[in-house]
């Protein structure tokens, strides 16, 4: 019942699916339809060419005393009253809850509690395509990753991995441009991280050279259009040939035996020729760190084409 979809006939192929944390394994031609929310509370319908197939929302549990078990049993119950309720084996939450009406519906409800969040929603796989079992082992691959982990992220075919402490604020997504917004947990002032993916590079570069998009990606948040822009350095990254701004902003604390230190803002711009777009990156952390954070954020781009068809779904162990 907890066995892994991978590798079954009767299964289809599947492919990763994160997003504000949760990391699932879904069908190929399962794509978003809807997205909601942040990483607190939210939600995502999932679904193919045919019709809507999979929808699950999320919401931080603030209570100090949570009966986890009980609680989402007694949501599946409102449910589906007349259904058995059974227990994922080998999932990652804690517990995980389901139960299916032999229609191909499936429902579920579960808990995190590292992060404190639960996730309830259905499967609604088509009649006769692949069993129970494998529908089990689809809701055993959901994992919810850990702030203190890097979040490995995977829609459409956009994938990449963001640093630890940085959550989910809001994202863009429009066909050909999609971005996705994170800021720091801990950090002041608050540390800022923007993926972005502009598809096709052809029809992108076509309006603006690197240096255009890293200008107008520069600019976005200001409130002054008229804002400089810091001159563009060109580099080599390898995923492709890049351009990068850099600028430093000291900030003096006051605070006993608080020492001034300085806020930078990066922003690179890669002509990816072989995935054919655009990939730009703007953070802005203190300056020892924002550097770190490009590196590996262009390190981990596309990282779900790396993984291997059978491999099972494990979030980033950084």
């Amino acid at each position: 019942m907890g066995g892994t979809p991978y590798g079954s006939p009767a299964a289809p192929d599947l492919k990763p699916f994160g997003w504000a944390g949760w990391l699932l394994a879904v069908p190929g031609d399962w794509r978003p339809l809807r997205i909601d929310g942040n990483a607190e509370r939210g939600s995502v319908d999932l679904g193919d060419a045919t019709e809507p197939r999979a929808q699950f929302a999320w919401s931080t549990v603030t209570r100090r005393h949570f009966a986890a078990g009980r609680t989402l049993r007694r949501v599946l119950k409102r449910v589906a009253p007349k259904t058995i309720i059974s227990t994922a084996s080998e999932a990652t939450l804690e517990p995980l809850l389901y139960c299916t009406d032999g229609s191909g519906r499936c429902c579920f409800a579960g808990y995190a509690p590292l992060t404190h969040r639960v996730i309830q929603g259905f499967l609604n796989v088509p009649s006769g395509s692949w069993g129970g079992s494998e529908t089990a082992g689809m809701l055993a691959e959901l994992a919810d990753q850990q702030l203190e982990m890097a979040q490995k992220w995977s829609f459409f075919n956009i994938s990449f991995i963001t640093p630890p402490r940085f959550r989910y604020r809001d994202a863009s997504l429009t066909l050909g441009d999609m971005r996705v917004s994170l800021e720091s947990v801990d950090r002041k002032p608050v540390a800022e991280l923007h993926v972005r993916h502009v598809y096709p590079a052809a029809l992108a570069l076509s309006r603006g050279n690197l240096e255009t998009w890293l200008a107008r990606e520069w600019t976005r948040d200001a409130n002054d259009r008229r804002i400089k822009v810091p001159e563009a350095l060109s580099g080599t990254t390898p995923l492709g040939r890049s351009a990068t701004c850099t600028s430093d902003r000291p900030i003096r604390r006051w605070i006993l035996r608080k020492t001034p230190h300085t806020i930078q803002q990066r922003c690179t711009a890669v002509h990816d020729e072989q995935h054919e777009r655009l990939l730009i990156v703007r953070v802005k952390d203190h300056a020892e760190q924002a550097r770190t954070i490009m590196q590996d954020v262009i390190k981990g781009m596309h990282w779900s084409q790396a993984t291997k068809a059978g491999a099972r779904l494990q979030p980033s162990s950084s």
